[in-house]
């Protein structure tokens, strides 16, 4: 629709940097691996074949699902 931002919310991935004392994690449950948001303004970014495919933040309880090379992100990203 006009005027509607896609967000990226499923994105396969080489590399994930997100700062320890930012996240939760990980946890596992079998081939999931979780990590859960500790503070508002969590810092994630997704790079796949050296192109940055998601910059964002999130919210305290926000939490990321990773299964092997696949990364699912939950609604509520912001900044850039």
């Amino acid at each position: 629709m006009a005027g509607e931002v896609e967000v990226v919310r499923v994105a396969a991935f080489d590399i994930i940097k997100m700062e320890d004392k930012e996240w939760d994690g990980p946890k596992r449950d079998d081939d999931v691996l979780s990590y859960t948001a500790k503070i508002n303004g969590c810092s994630l970014t997704v790079i796949k074949n050296g192109n940055v495919v998601f910059d964002s933040d999130y919210n305290k309880g926000a939490q990321i699902r990773i299964v092997e090379d696949v990364v699912h992100l939950p609604e509520g990203a912001f900044g850039t």
